[in-house]
C-alpha cells in the first residue's frame, strides 16, 4: 500500500505542472533541452525541494520526453502532452515505489473526480481476476476513509502513520465481509 501512495504523489505531481504544456519548440537542442530542464526544475521545485531527488526526476522526464516525442513537443496537442506527462509520472514511481522518502513537500489537492480515478486506477493496478472484488472493495474502503478524513482536500503525499492505519482498518474491514478462511494481507 505503502508503494502505492508513493505513485499516486508523484502521478499528482505531474498532473499539476504546467510545465509539460507550455514549453514549445521544434527540435532537441543543447539549449532546448536546457530550456526543458530550468523550466521542469523550476516547476517541481517547491514541491520537491530535495535537490538530487529533483534533478534525478528532472533528467528522468527529459530522457523519456526525448524518446516519445523525437520532433520536439509541438509535434503533439497539448491534451496528449498532459497524457504522457502522466504517464511518465507513473513510470518513474513505479521505478521508484521501494522509496518511500519521496522528498515531497506535503500540499492540499481538492478532490476531483480525476484524483478519485487515479487513486482507484492505482489501487487496482496489477489486481487478479480471482482476488478483483476483493480489491475493489479495499479500494472503496480506502478511498472513503481518506475522505472522510480529508473531506474537501487531500494531503498529498499521504501521511505515513494515516496510511498503515487506513489500510490496516479497511483489510480488517473487507477480511470480515469475506468467506470464512479468505484473509487478505495485513500491511507492514
Amino acid at each position: 500500500m505503502k508503494k502505492t501512495f508513493l505513485i499516486l504523489s508523484f502521478i499528482i505531481l505531474f498532473s499539476s505542472s504546467r510545465s509539460f504544456a507550455q514549453i514549445r519548440s521544434s527540435v532537441w537542442t543543447r539549449a532546448y533541452e536546457q530550456k526543458w530542464y530550468e523550466q521542469i526544475d523550476s516547476e517541481i521545485k517547491p514541491g520537491l525541494p530535495d535537490n538530487a531527488k529533483r534533478e534525478a526526476l528532472t533528467l528522468y522526464i527529459i530522457k523519456r520526453l526525448k524518446e516519445e516525442l523525437p520532433g520536439g513537443i509541438e509535434s503533439v496537442p497539448v491534451d496528449s502532452v498532459n497524457r504522457l506527462s502522466m504517464r511518465i509520472g507513473k513510470e518513474y514511481a513505479y521505478k521508484h515505489s521501494n522509496d518511500f522518502d519521496t522528498g515531497l513537500l506535503p500540499s492540499l489537492r481538492p478532490w476531483t473526480k480525476d484524483l478519485e480515478n487515479l487513486l482507484r486506477e492505482v489501487l487496482l493496478k496489477d489486481v487478479s481476476k480471482e482476488n478483483y472484488k476483493e480489491q475493489e472493495n479495499l479500494c472503496n474502503c480506502t478511498l472513503s476513509e481518506l475522505k472522510r478524513i480529508y473531506p474537501d482536500s487531500v494531503m498529498i503525499p499521504f501521511p505515513k502513520d494515516i496510511i498503515q492505519k487506513i489500510a490496516k482498518d479497511c483489510i480488517n474491514k473487507v477480511s470480515k465481509q469475506l468467506t470464512p478462511g479468505k484473509r487478505l494481507h495485513k500491511p507492514d
